[in-house]
């Protein structure tokens, strides 16, 4: 049974930080719609969306897909420099008729996560199966966002852990097989719908030999959680230049909190978040963009105290350390509200 954090509780997050410089880090942005139209908080308009590929030729990034940038850091290889990797969720059209005719200009590929319903069932707002390929004659890649949209993370109410361990695994099941029937390719990675995701779900990524994608912030290097990979989400409001420069420069900032995240938590939750850190202290954290105040302990701990309440279905902690004059080490922690 899932257990819920009660205002009158408090969580302890215990926290050991370490650090990693150097080439060995990538970032991987996320995008949904390309379009002017569409709701503000997953859309970038072309004209920001044009700006961030020239942003990227003009100072040098390397971008290639999400499952080499992947793949080259579990084998302990070492990135170029400033490696991207550009990330869409749920296949829109606008996808293909927008942001696939401006990648192939600047020949960068892009990874591209979808749902396999939608093909047959919504292809006047989906991309179907044949524009899904042009993607990958592009030199870009498709990967799985599972079959239909719903949230994979947690039991619904009334359904036992067997019941939902076998409503994952059959979704799970059926897009690969919809991607290799259609695609002729298996998928590699999974981008968890609304980046919701727990421990147990995790354990069902490994099952099927695949990488969880998540959408909270963050650099990936090779010390993490590759079940549970950040991204950076890009929408209207944080898709001007100065936030994308920022983003495209984050470092990973190493943390390992305990409980182990995402937590399941009650709007009137109150969570106590104490780091633990080997000379590496977040200048700031922050509450879905509202500062926490850090409390230095004697024994050495910084804690953010009595943090919550929780009034989004998805609430974000993160803490960033700036490391030179473009440069963020950055950290997130998500909380998931029934």
């Amino acid at each position: 049974m899932w257990q819920f954090s009660r205002c009158a509780s408090a969580v302890l997050l215990a926290i050991s930080a370490s650090l990693t410089f150097g080439a060995e880090h990538g970032v991987a942005l996320l995008y949904h719609h390309i379009a002017t139209h569409t709701p503000p908080s997953t859309s970038v308009s072309p004209q920001n969306f044009q700006a961030h590929l020239r942003y990227l030729k003009d100072h040098n990034f390397n971008v290639m897909k999400l499952s080499t940038l992947v793949e080259t850091l579990r084998a302990g290889d070492p990135l170029p420099e400033r490696s991207v990797a550009l990330t869409f969720d749920d296949a829109y059209k606008s996808v293909h008729t927008t942001a696939l005719p401006l990648v192939r200009e600047w020949g960068y590929p892009i990874t591209l996560f979808v749902n396999t319903d939608k093909p047959a069932t919504q292809s006047h707002l989906y991309m179907n199966w044949e524009e899904l390929a042009d993607v990958i004659s592009a030199g870009g890649e498709v990967q799985s966002h599972g079959h239909g949209h719903a949230s994979l993370a947690f039991p619904e109410d009334g359904e036992s852990m067997r019941q939902w361990r076998l409503r994952v695994q059959t979704d799970i099941s059926r897009a690969n097989n919809l991607i290799e029937q259609h695609l002729r390719i298996r998928p590699k990675l999974f981008a968890y719908p609304y980046g919701e995701y727990s421990q147990a779900l995790k354990d069902v990524m490994e099952e099927f030999s695949l990488v969880g994608i998540g959408q909270h912030s963050g650099a990936i290097g090779p010390d993490s959680d590759f079940l549970g990979l950040p991204r950076h989400p890009l929408y209207h409001g944080a898709d001007d230049l100065q936030h994308f420069a920022q983003r495209v420069r984050t470092r990973p900032l190493y943390l390992t909190a305990s409980p182990q995240g995402p937590l399941r938590v009650d709007s009137n939750s109150s969570i106590t978040l104490t780091l633990r850190n080997s000379g590496v202290v977040p200048t700031g954290c922050f509450l879905n963009g509202t500062p926490i105040a850090l409390h230095s302990n004697l024994d050495g701990t910084h804690r953010l105290k009595d943090t919550g309440p929780f009034l989004q279905r998805r609430s974000k902690i993160n803490c960033t350390k700036k490391d030179g004059k473009d440069h963020y080490l950055w950290w997130s922690y998500l909380f998931i509200r029934p």
